[in-house]
């Protein structure tokens, strides 16, 4: 992908082989540790929980009713209700923080380890 948020995108779109429904990147963001710089910490705890409908949450999130992600630097305070709208934003280069922040390395990393763990019997 050319670009952070395009990858993202493309994870949320279901379009991806790997990761065909995207209420799966919504599970991996609610039990990810470091997401709490970004995202609702209500709607993390729930996740990490088990509380929530994650494909209805995941609804929500498309249709922008749901705006769990923030750009917390303390000067822009902006919600967004996708994820990829997040990275948009830290990506255009408009947002003191830089795309690093949000740490899209160790995300790729855990959403390996899940996806490992769900297509093992162990998981089951």
């Amino acid at each position: 992908m050319p670009t952070s948020t395009a990858l993202i995108s493309h994870l949320e779109g279901g379009r991806c082989n790997s990761l065909q429904d995207p209420a799966l990147l919504t599970l991996c963001l609610g039990k990810w540790w470091y997401s709490p710089l970004f995202m609702d910490l209500d709607l993390h705890a729930q996740i990490r929980r088990n509380e929530v409908d994650l494909k209805e949450t995941t609804n929500w999130m498309e249709q922008g009713f749901l705006r769990p992600f923030a750009c917390r630097n303390g000067v822009c305070g902006v919600a967004f209700a996708r994820f990829s709208e997040l990275v948009a934003h830290v990506e255009s280069g408009n947002c003191v923080w830089g795309l690093e922040r949000l740490r899209l390395d160790l995300l790729r990393v855990e959403l390996a380890v899940m996806l490992k763990r769900r297509d093992s019997a162990i998981a089951a």
